[in-house]
């Protein structure tokens, strides 16, 4: 599996493609042993209750289309329901060149738990 949400080519040439996608009652995003996978999707992610993020073992994934919510500032913030972080290998978390905000991987990764 290279893409867990994708759409075909005819919905990707059209204006209309899906720029952001509300998941408004995902709990929990596990993603383990997917040594294909390169993204989850093209469109930006918004989850309102995420409490869960795990990746492990997806080495080829190198956008992370997560949406955190913005301060006063323009700065992403954590969710409030976000609880639990995990990523492996450290590496792999290293090398993730796209986030949604640039800055979403500094304000996670003290949070992040390695492993």
């Amino acid at each position: 599996m290279e893409e867990i949400i994708g759409t075909t080519d005819e919905e990707s040439s059209t204006y209309n493609s899906i720029m952001e996608l509300i998941l408004p009652k995902l709990r929990s995003l596990r993603l383990y042993e997917l040594p294909e996978l390169k993204s989850i999707c093209s469109a930006k992610l918004t989850f309102n209750s995420l409490k869960d993020i795990d990746v492990m073992d997806c080495e080829k994934l190198k956008r992370m289309p997560i949406c955190l919510p913005l301060l006063e500032n323009s700065q992403p913030s954590l969710l409030p329901s976000l609880k639990y972080k995990r990523a492996y290998p450290v590496e792999w978390w290293e090398t993730v060149v796209e986030w949604e905000h640039p800055n979403t991987k500094d304000v996670l990764r003290p949070y992040v738990k390695f492993g």
